[in-house]
């Protein structure tokens, strides 16, 4: 990989402290990994998002993002700092903008939608996969639950196949977090109702 120049802007995070040594490591294997596997991918019809012969410092990073070559903690952390940092932020901003752009392409949200999702990207968390990207609208306003209900409807009659998996995502994690929270002390407070109403039961027929 000598030649890559994909290094470059690699090693400029490094150089300014942005990932680790060991990330880069990380990085740097991702992308042999990518490009030995390259034909099979082509040949089962599987897209593997890469990182452009051309990619700046900011778009390597982004890259790293969202494939999980980053330590979330650490990269958080260093946010506060925008001066010091503003790759940093530029990169967290980029690859949520790639995951709203994923939902456009796929005819899971129009232009507008799309445009109004640019405006409010989340600054503070990472929400780089479609399904992460259609939450943050849902959770800040960007989609209402009738316009969530009404791209569902459409997606699972004329969507594509990843269209209906992102959309089908979100709607596990919805349903997951509305199921009532069943805690040991929930179940303990049961018990108790049910003793004392056995007890006064057994006293009224004594």
């Amino acid at each position: 990989m000598s030649g890559d120049t994909r290094l470059a802007p690699l090693g400029e995070l490094l150089r300014l402290g942005l990932i680790t040594v060991e990330e880069h490591d990380d990085a740097l294997a991702e992308l042999e990994i990518v490009e030995l596997q390259r034909a099979d991918n082509a040949a089962e019809g599987i897209d593997v998002p890469e990182l452009a012969q051309d990619a700046s410092a900011v778009q390597a990073l982004a890259w790293m993002l969202c494939e999980q070559l980053v330590d979330e903690p650490r990269f958080f952390a260093m946010l506060p700092e925008a001066d010091k940092y503003p790759l940093a932020s530029a990169a967290l901003q980029l690859a949520n903008a790639q995951a709203v752009d994923t939902l456009y392409n796929e005819n899971v949200i129009d232009q507008w939608q799309r445009d109004s999702a640019h405006e409010r990207l989340p600054s503070d968390r990472l929400a780089a996969t479609p399904v992460a990207a259609l939450r943050h609208m849902l959770a800040q306003g960007t989609l209402s639950a009738q316009q969530f209900e009404a791209i569902a409807l459409r997606v699972r009659t004329n969507g594509t196949e990843l269209a209906r998996m992102i959309v089908g995502g979100v709607e596990r994690q919805t349903h997951r977090r509305r199921l009532p929270q069943w805690r040991p002390s929930t179940w303990m407070s049961i018990a108790i109702v049910l003793i004392a109403l056995l007890l006064a039961a057994s006293t009224w027929h004594s």
